[in-house]
């Protein structure tokens, strides 16, 4: 036998298994609570093959934070509808290591020059050619 080891069958029930399930990679994720916004992101991301993933609220972004890679682009909406602002999670990320941010806002860029580490300051149209 190949060095594998096997369990007797009445010890079968006994030993605890365990699935890790990997999350397929995702190119590209968006934070914005507009609805009509994800949808346009996410169908222009399809029509070019592209993976992305949206949240609508920083909660939920929040809770997967750790499934993330920190290389992955992170395209935040500075008005998310909530009590914070998409810049105040953008430097939270920034501080965190993530290295990949960009707000997506209808705001004028040099509303976020003070934000240094954003890689860019796109529009509300998805960044996918």
């Amino acid at each position: 036998m190949m060095g594998t080891k096997l369990l007797p069958k009445g010890l079968a029930g006994f030993v605890p298994i365990s699935i890790e399930v990997n999350e397929q990679k995702v190119e590209s994720i968006l934070l914005d609570d507009d609805d009509l916004v994800r949808m346009t992101w996410e169908m222009s991301f399809e029509k070019h093959n592209k993976s992305l993933r949206t949240f609508s609220n920083s909660a939920d972004f929040l809770n997967k934070i750790n499934t993330i890679s920190k290389q992955t682009p992170i395209y935040i909406d500075s008005e998310l509808g909530e009590d914070i602002h998409g810049e105040d999670i953008a430097i939270s990320l920034h501080d965190d290591g993530f290295e990949n941010l960009y707000m997506a806002s209808g705001h004028d860029p040099e509303h976020f020059k003070h934000l240094w580490f954003l890689k860019g300051v796109v529009g509300k149209s998805a960044p996918v050619a």
